[in-house]
């Protein structure tokens, strides 16, 4: 329960700098307690005891198991050999029918290079381990023959058709859930089946899956090679259908030049160039001396005076004589030619941007224009030349100026008729050259690539024949006997996987319980002062045998129990002389805590000191008190709140030294309304005026709300927390109804912690309290306790 900041301090922690104390662990065992707390008030953080929510702490699951390992290994062993006698009589072993898978690491080739294959083998592996037992696989599997010769008696004919099969609803989930592929060998794989029956179905099964996956999946690669070589020599025939139209398009333009090869070709161009250039010079020449002629003629007439005073006329002079130079006309005929083609070209093509032979037609129309312009330049000034000189030449005939012309006209006019006829000719045949240029071009293009199909249909072809990478080196046998190794190790799993659940079960519902088992538990998880630490008592210590009490080691635990009781005495004593507290109540969360054994302790070791002390038993309904001291139980407490005996005659001195005892007496339901009173107050009240020191040892304060109407009474409140038993929430529920009530907590008394002792786990008994607080409880008498078993 959490607590404001503004809460009353209910927790008297030694206001006056008394420490808390632990013991110190002298040599060889108990020693004297020694400070181990700051004697700080707690946070209200830690009211609730959920420190650590959520935090799984390993040695607090170390604790648990050490604590329960006797009934979690009891638990386990017997339900993990139930369970793995269970398996072994209910679970029929299995027949296993198997093939085996050999994989290459290597691929098998012939011309390929292996080492540009993927190297990653385990991958591999997998990959064909998991694509044996594909559902298409298992489908296909279904349809497959009956190869078996006595199934077949039987007319099966398919796979599908087996009586295993037939019986299935769903017989591809069927088989996917008892067929498996493991690998353990590096090349190796197997395709295993298992089942309690039929082992000849399970061979035929196994063997039509280890057919479908080989013949389809397993040399994948080898079928796709056919595939692709189908493919391949399709495109083939169709480039060289195309290549042969493109042959037969070259033949019929050769023929049409009445050549039958390339260089034919060339030397029939490069004849009628020279002839034609030889007729182009002589109307060159021819038409100089008609032009020089007739300008003497036109001199003589009055026409003009000199070449040099008729500028236009030269200019056009010089412009023919220019076009008809032989190497011009070439070029001139070349142009004409190449831009016929690219007409024919942007008639007939769709894509007239992109394609690449009009863009080659263009690209040479460009330089062809570039040198006509660039020779043109060149011829200008020697055709000047010559147009002088010949206007000094003489003539050598002496004939009149007309009939010469005349002459000359009558020659200009055949050896032009003849160059126009040339000129179209030569144009046709250049137009043609360069159309049976492009298609050998194109032609051998196609024959590139049809080359290069055919070599990877050849390449494709020799690897078929390489050695499959996978094979089947197994195919499964009728399995004989059944395997009963497989049994064993499912047995041995189910016993060994109970044995551990129920292991886990009990070791994790005894973590969850949150019992206390450090120092730290109680100082920094519920945030209380330590006043003492006792140590745990060995059983054979607490026995009240002769023997074992003469015993040097008897005695030496007796004194280390005794030494720690003192060191919690004088802690009590600070604070009575501090804040007066004098009657004090030993508490516990639950049974079994050791309040009693705590409360006998502490008042004996006040009365041993010299200090006037009462034990008083408010533990109605299992009082142990008076079993501890050898007192009687009546009258007691009880009978003195119902007024049936005096105070005088329920206090018993056990003996001279040591403290005396109040009973807790006989437990009723009136007792009960008798607390509620203010009765018991009073009697406490009468008691402090009579002894220095009252110890009350309660009920559990959880169980019954006894111990709670006791607690308003008292000045404080002494928790006692025992190891292993205590549990920090419950704990903290303790102290927090202890707060509500306004009563101190001084701090707890541990048992069991400390240090030196903790290997001794014998202990105190348990307390018994359980369901049997309740009202109309009658207590069944038991034989007297030792002090270490309250």
């Amino acid at each position: 329960m959490m607590q404001s900041n503004q809460e009353p301090n209910h927790y008297r922690n030694g206001n006056a700098g008394v420490p808390a104390y632990t013991n110190g662990g002298g040599g060889g065992g108990g020693g004297a307690l020694v400070p181990v707390g700051n004697g700080m008030e707690p946070s209200p953080a830690s009211m609730g005891g959920n420190e650590g929510a959520g935090q799984v702490d390993p040695k607090a699951l170390l604790n648990a198991f050490r604590r329960r390992w006797f009934l979690a290994v009891t638990v386990g062993l017997f339900c993990g050999g139930s369970a793995a006698a269970a398996v072994y009589l209910l679970v029929p072993p299995n027949y296993v029918a198997s093939s085996i898978v050999y994989i290459d690491a290597t691929p098998g080739t012939v011309l390929q290079d292996s080492s540009s294959f993927s190297s990653d083998f385990d991958t591999f592996k997998r990959t064909q381990m998991f694509r044996a037992l594909q559902r298409v696989v298992l489908d296909t599997a279904l349809s497959e023959p009956v190869r078996n010769s006595e199934l077949k008696r039987y007319g099966f004919k398919t796979i599908g058709d087996l009586p295993l099969i037939k019986a299935q609803a769903f017989p591809i989930d069927w088989l996917e859930a008892r067929l498996s592929a493991s690998g353990r060998q590096e090349e190796f794989f197997a395709i295993k089946m298992e089942y309690s029956e039929k082992p000849e179905e399970l061979a035929e099964i196994v063997n039509a899956i280890t057919q479908v996956y080989y013949r389809d999946i397993a040399n994948e690669s080898k079928l796709l090679d056919k595939k692709r070589i189908a493919m391949l020599i399709e495109l083939s025939d169709d480039y060289e259908q195309e290549t042969k139209k493109k042959l037969d398009e070259i033949a019929k333009l050769g023929r049409r030049l009445g050549i039958t090869s390339e260089e034919e070709l060339s030397l029939d161009i490069a004849a009628d160039n020279a002839f034609s250039r030889e007729l182009q010079q002589q109307y060159f020449d021819l038409t100089i001396m008609r032009y020089n002629l007739k300008l003497e003629t036109r001199i003589t007439e009055k026409i003009g005076d000199t070449v040099e005073e008729n500028p236009d006329i030269q200019a056009e002079m010089i412009e023919t004589l220019i076009d008809r130079d032989p190497k011009m006309a070439d070029l001139l005929v070349k142009a004409d030619a190449i831009e016929a083609n690219i007409r024919r070209y942007e008639e007939t093509l769709k894509d007239t941007e992109n394609n690449s032979v009009l863009k080659s037609a263009r690209r040479e129309q460009e330089t062809t224009q570039e040198a006509i312009a660039k020779y043109r330049e060149e011829l200008r000034p020697i055709i000047e030349q010559k147009i002088r000189e010949s206007g000094n030449a003489q003539n050598p005939d002496d004939l009149p100026a007309e009939e010469r012309i005349a002459r000359m006209d009558v020659i200009l006019e055949q050896l032009k008729e003849e160059l126009d006829n040339r000129k179209i000719q030569k144009t046709q045949i250049v137009t043609d050259s360069f159309e049976l240029q492009q298609l050998q071009k194109e032609a051998a293009k196609l024959e590139a690539r049809t080359d290069e199909i055919n070599n990877k249909i050849d390449v494709l072809k020799i690897e078929l024949g390489a050695p499959d990478r996978i094979k089947v080196a197994q195919w499964a046998e009728v399995p004989r006997i059944k395997d009963w190794e497989s049994l064993y190790k499912k047995s041995a799993m189910a016993g060994l996987g109970v044995f551990g659940l129920f292991v886990a079960a009990i070791v994790w519902f005894e973590f969850q319980a949150k019992r206390i088992d450090t120092l730290g538990d109680v100082t920094g998880g519920l945030n209380l002062r330590i006043m003492g630490a006792l140590p745990q008592m060995p059983r054979w210590a607490s026995q009240k045998s002769s023997k074992a009490k003469k015993t040097a080691k008897s005695a030496f635990w007796h004194s280390v129990l005794t030494e720690s009781i003192d060191a919690a005495r004088t802690v009590l004593i600070r604070d009575a002389n501090v804040e007066s507290t004098r009657l004090v109540m030993v508490g516990s969360a639950i049974s079994g805590e050791g309040k009693t054994t705590l409360s006998c302790h502490l008042a004996a070791s006040l009365a041993r000191v010299g200090r006037n002390t009462l034990l008083v038993d408010c533990d109605f309904r299992k009082s142990n008190v008076h079993r501890v001291f050898g007192v009687e139980e009546q009258p007691g407490l009880s009978e003195v709140l119902l007024g049936t005996a005096s105070l005088e005659e329920a206090i018993k001195s056990p003996s001279d030294d040591g403290p005396d005892v109040l009973p807790a007496g006989q437990f009723n339901s009136q007792l009960l309304a008798a607390l509620a009173q203010d009765g018991l107050g009073k009697i406490f009240e009468e008691l402090k005026k009579k002894y220095e020191f009252v110890v009350v040892d309660s009920s559990p304060v959880l169980p019954v709300t006894d111990s709670l109407m006791v607690a308003q009474h008292v000045d404080a409140v002494i928790l006692s927390i025992r190891r292993d038993v205590s549990r920090r929430p419950k704990v903290a529920a303790t102290r927090d109804r202890l707060a509500m009530l306004g009563v101190p907590v001084l701090g707890a008394v541990v048992i069991g912690l400390d240090g030196e002792t903790s290997g001794y786990r014998s202990g105190y008994g348990g307390y018994g309290y359980g369901s049997r607080y309740g009202y109309g409880y009658q207590y069944n008498r038991s034989p007297e306790p030792t002090p270490s078993q309250s």
